[in-house]
């Protein structure tokens, strides 16, 4: 299944991770999924990547002190990181009952990072 998304990801134009936040950074087990991602035989899956960043989490920050560390590690591994990111504030409040993102953060999701992500991925 890991060599699944890794050959998904050698097929995308770009990337969209919306990651969680611990203390201040991304979890264990996402950074061991990036690794494992970027540093298996062959080339990085991020490399050359354009890679948009939005985070949603319990507390009001979402993902904003969590994602400098991301984007770095992302860098490393060879992606290019937009510098634009989206921060959804609490998880609770960015969707409805049914689970579905509410209006206001889809539109903020399509006219901010995921634009940008699209605009990128064409200069490729």
């Amino acid at each position: 299944m890991a060599q699944d998304l890794r050959n998904l990801l050698a097929q995308a134009d770009g990337i969209f991770i919306g990651s969680d936040e611990y203390t201040g950074t991304y979890s264990t087990r996402f950074r061991n999924a990036v690794r494992w991602l970027a540093l298996a035989p062959g080339a990085s899956a991020f490399a050359g990547k354009p890679i948009a960043l939005c985070g949603a989490s319990p507390g009001g920050v979402g993902g904003l002190r969590g994602h400098p560390a991301l984007g770095q590690l992302l860098r490393v591994m060879g992606g290019q990181v937009i510098a634009q990111k989206i921060h959804l504030g609490t998880a609770t409040s960015a969707f409805d009952e049914t689970g579905a993102l509410l209006p206001r953060v889809q539109k903020q999701l399509l006219e901010g990072a995921i634009k940008k992500l699209v605009q990128a991925s064409q200069h490729l």
